[in-house]
C-alpha cells in the first residue's frame, strides 16, 4: 500500500473514526517521522483525529525523542523534498514553502539543526523576493539572478604545511549553451596568520565556444545565510569577477574568519552552509538571465 493508498484509507475512516479510534497516536507518529512533510500536511487535511495530533505542541517534543542525539531535526533536498516537521508547526512550514517558492534550494541536502536558522531563511527569501519586485516595478534593464544554495566543503584540495585550501560542491548555471560552475573557496588568509577566508570563484564548461568567451561578464558574490554563530560574527564572502562590492550590511562584516572559531570548525568537519547568491551574467553587455542546472556537480 503507497501513501496514497494509507491517506485514501485514513479519509474514508476518519468520520466514523471506526479504525483510527483502535490505534495508539503514537503508531501513526512513527509512521508519519519519516515522510516529507508534503506527504504529513496530506495526511493531516485527509483525516480530522490525525490533523488534532499533529496541531498538538508535544508532538514534535515527541518525534525529537525518536531522533538520535545531535542528528539533524530537518532537511530540505532537491525536488523541493523538505522534511521540517519535527522544527516547525504547520503554520511555519507553510511560509517557509511559500518564501522558497521563488527561490529554490539549489545544491547539497540542506540539515538544520534549530528553528532560528529556518526562520532566517525565510527572512531572506522576502528580502531578496521583495527586491527582484522592485526592480520589475522600477522597469531597471540590469538582472540580477538570485538564488539561495547549500553548499559543503570537500576534503581538503591544497596541503602545505599548515595551509589548507578546500572548495565546496559547486552549483551549475546556464544561459543557453553557455555553462558554468559556481563555488566557495576556503583559504588561509596571506596578510593574517591563524585567519581564514572565503571566495566565491567561477569557471566556464569546457565546451563554451572560444569566440563567444570574448563577450561574456560574469560576477558572482552573496553571503552566508545560515547557520547563524553566536561566537563569531559571519565572515564576508569575497566576490568574483567585480569590485569588492557590498550588499547592505555586508561591508560591517569581517573578511577573515579565525581557524580556531567554532563555526569554521563545522566548515572543516563537514557541516554545510546556506548562502544568498547573487549571478550577474552579460553578453555583449547585454544582462541575462541564468538558471540552475540540477545536474550532480563533482569537483
Amino acid at each position: 500500500m503507497d501513501f496514497l493508498d494509507i491517506t485514501s484509507y485514513w479519509q474514508h475512516y476518519s468520520c466514523s473514526g471506526s479504525i483510527l479510534d483502535q490505534l495508539d497516536d503514537t503508531i501513526l507518529l512513527h509512521v508519519l517521522l519519516p515522510l516529507p512533510s508534503s506527504d504529513v500536511l496530506r495526511a493531516g487535511a485527509a483525516c480530522k483525529a490525525l490533523w488534532s495530533s499533529l496541531l498538538d505542541k508535544g508532538t514534535m517534543a515527541f518525534w525529537r525523542q525518536m531522533l538520535p542525539d545531535g542528528a539533524a531535526l530537518g532537511s530540505h533536498g532537491k525536488c523541493s523534498d523538505a522534511w521540517l516537521h519535527v522544527l516547525l508547526d504547520f503554520a511555519r512550514l507553510s511560509s517557509y514553502m511559500d518564501s522558497l517558492r521563488q527561490f529554490p534550494l539549489a545544491g547539497e541536502t540542506a540539515l538544520f539543526h534549530s528553528s532560528e536558522d529556518i526562520d532566517k531563511l525565510i527572512a531572506v527569501a522576502t528580502q531578496e523576493r521583495q527586491k527582484n519586485t522592485a526592480i520589475e516595478c522600477a522597469g531597471q534593464p540590469n538582472i540580477i539572478n538570485r538564488f539561495l544554495c547549500s553548499l559543503r566543503f570537500n576534503e581538503p584540495s591544497v596541503i602545505s604545511g599548515q595551509s589548507v585550501e578546500r572548495r565546496s560542491n559547486a552549483i551549475r548555471f546556464r544561459w543557453k549553451y553557455i555553462e558554468f560552475n559556481v563555488h566557495l573557496l576556503l583559504a588561509p588568509s596571506k596578510e593574517k596568520k591563524g585567519m581564514m577566508k572565503l571566495m566565491w570563484k567561477c569557471n566556464f564548461n569546457d565546451l563554451m565556444m572560444g569566440d563567444e568567451a570574448g563577450y561574456i561578464d560574469l560576477s558572482v558574490s552573496g553571503s552566508i545565510v545560515a547557520p547563524s554563530s553566536a561566537e563569531t560574527a559571519l565572515p564576508r564572502i569575497r566576490p568574483f569577477g567585480c569590485s569588492d562590492e557590498v550588499d547592505g550590511n555586508d561591508g560591517a562584516l569581517p573578511s577573515e574568519l579565525p581557524i580556531d572559531s567554532p563555526l569554521m570548525n563545522q566548515l572543516l568537519h563537514g557541516h554545510g552552509i546556506i548562502c544568498k547568491l547573487r549571478v550577474s551574467l552579460a553578453s555583449m553587455g547585454s544582462a541575462k538571465a541564468v538558471h540552475v542546472d540540477q545536474r550532480d556537480v563533482y569537483n
